[in-house]
Formats: C-alpha cells, sequence, structure tokens
C-alpha cells in the first residue's frame, strides 16, 4: 500500500461530491509506474510531469516512461475554491492533508479518506486522536504538514500502520510513536508561550533581552537548559508549529476564567531524544 494508492482510492471514492479529477490526458496501458514502481495501469510519463519537475530522486523506478493513473488522481485532484474561481486547488501539494484507510471491514474507523488540514486540524488529529491511541491497529494513514504548498506530499510520507506514527512535516520525518515524550514536549511549550515567550524564540532559543526582562531571567535560563538538547530535533520543530497562534491565545485568555496561575518545576528535566 502506498499513500498515492490510499489518496487515488479515497477520492475514487468521495461521495462529498467536492473534489474534481481531470480527465485521463490519454488511454492508459499497463506499465511500471516511475513513482511507485509498482506496475499497474499507466500514462506516459511526458503528459504528466516535465522538465519543471524537480523530485526526480524520489521516483523508486526513474528509468521508467509511465506513471500509474493512480498517481495521476492523486496529485491532480481538486476543487475550484471561490466561485467562478478557474484555478484548480491540488490539496495533495497546496494543503496539509491526511488519508487514512481502515483494512477492516468489521471494525469501523475513526477516520475513512482523504481530508485537508489546517495547523489546528493537524494538532487535533495528533493531540486528541494519535496521541490517546485512536488510530487502531487496522488503520493505514499518511500525513503531510507544511507551509511552504509547493511539494508533492504523498512523494514523502510514510504509510503508518500499528505503532507506527510518523508524521512528514515539511522535509522532516516526525517520530510521534513515543507519546510520553511528545506530550512532556507539548505541555512544556505550552506553558513557556503562555508566559509569553512567542513561537520564534521557543523554536530557535534566541530570546531578546526585553522579553527576558519583562518575564524573568530565572524562567528563561531554566527553559533553556532543558530546551538545548531537544529544540533541532524533529519532533520539538513540529511541536512548536503545532503550538496555538496569538490569535488562539488572545481568544483563550478572553475566556479564561481566573483561577491559580500554571506553574512548572525549574528543575531542568533530563530528555534527550
Amino acid at each position: 500500500m502506498t499513500t498515492i494508492g490510499m489518496i487515488a482510492n479515497a477520492i475514487r471514492l468521495d461521495i462529498s461530491g467536492k473534489y474534481t479529477i481531470p480527465e485521463l490526458p490519454c488511454e492508459p496501458a499497463t506499465a511500471i509506474c516511475a513513482v511507485t514502481g509498482v506496475e499497474t495501469e499507466c500514462l506516459p510519463r511526458n503528459k504528466i510531469i516535465g522538465s519543471s519537475f524537480t523530485d526526480n530522486q524520489m521516483l523508486v523506478a526513474p528509468n521508467s516512461k509511465f506513471i500509474s493513473v493512480d498517481t495521476f488522481i492523486a496529485w491532480f485532484f481538486g476543487y475550484y475554491g471561490k466561485e467562478g474561481s478557474k484555478r484548480l486547488k491540488c490539496p495533495e501539494r497546496m494543503s496539509s492533508w491526511l488519508v487514512t484507510k481502515n483494512q477492516d471491514a468489521n471494525n469501523p474507523p475513526y477516520f475513512d479518506g482523504f481530508y485537508e488540514l489546517d495547523r489546528q486540524g493537524v494538532r487535533d488529529f495528533v493531540i486528541n486522536y494519535l496521541v490517546k491511541g485512536y488510530m487502531i491497529d487496522d488503520e493505514i494513514w499518511s500525513i503531510y504538514v507544511t507551509t511552504s504548498y509547493k511539494k508533492h506530499g504523498s512523494l514523502y510520507t510514510k504509510v503508518n500502520t500499528g505503532n507506527k506514527a510518523i508524521v512528514r512535516f515539511e522535509m522532516l520525518d516526525v517520530d510521534c510513536s513515543d507519546r510520553e515524550k511528545l506530550m512532556e514536549i507539548w505541555n512544556r511549550l505550552n506553558i513557556e508561550i503562555r508566559k509569553g515567550f512567542g513561537r520564534s524564540i521557543l523554536e530557535t532559543l534566541e530570546c531578546p533581552i526585553s522579553v527576558i526582562n519583562k518575564i524573568g531571567l530565572e524562567d528563561w535560563v531554566y527553559f533553556e537548559q532543558w530546551a538545548k538538547p531537544l529544540f533541532r530535533s524533529p519532533l520539538y520543530k513540529f511541536m512548536c508549529y503545532l503550538l496555538p497562534s496569538q490569535a488562539e491565545l488572545k481568544e483563550e485568555k478572553a475566556l479564561e476564567i481566573p483561577s491559580e496561575p500554571k506553574k512548572v518545576d525549574n528543575e531542568p528535566l533530563k530528555l534527550f531524544l
């Protein structure tokens, strides 16, 4: 099972009416797909990709002159965003997304299909479903998270099942299988961002003196000690991406019921990736 095959199957079975599948450029023929290496119904490669394609190193069978119909569907299905729009938005390349397939017909999945995600959607999946164990053993899934909207995400994603949990975040493979480690980083970053250390500060560990003076040198020193062994890791970078935006934090604060402030033990934690 490949991510491309999962996306193509999900779109073929989609009954929402949202998506458009472009007409095939010609009749398909059985051949080896350059992208997946699978023998299946294919189209001529030169009708699908041209000289502007820059991911040749990701092709499984680069010498093949054919690309599968599944790849064509996965890469070029889409929808017209605004009424009257003539440009088709292709989510596989132009958004973050999750695709799932359940292998057990007697065990209904929590998800089944293709889902376009924003940052909040990615956060909800990782923190409220993946960490809590809702991705059951019979569920096969792939997820791609991007902020650049340029790459064919399906070329880079891993297919997950069982305890495997690899999230493709831009050009990083993020291993989310250690739920305890993930939540320790997530919870600590959430405490720090609510103190006033912004996302870019947490990402880089470069904090302006004005922010340190405002929040407190001791708080910064203890956080920096904890974060230094972690901040270059894919998991730490991904958790920073998932943090709430300033708009979300303002909304949260407006709805907040006054209570005792959260505290964190300032002893540096011995956590290494």
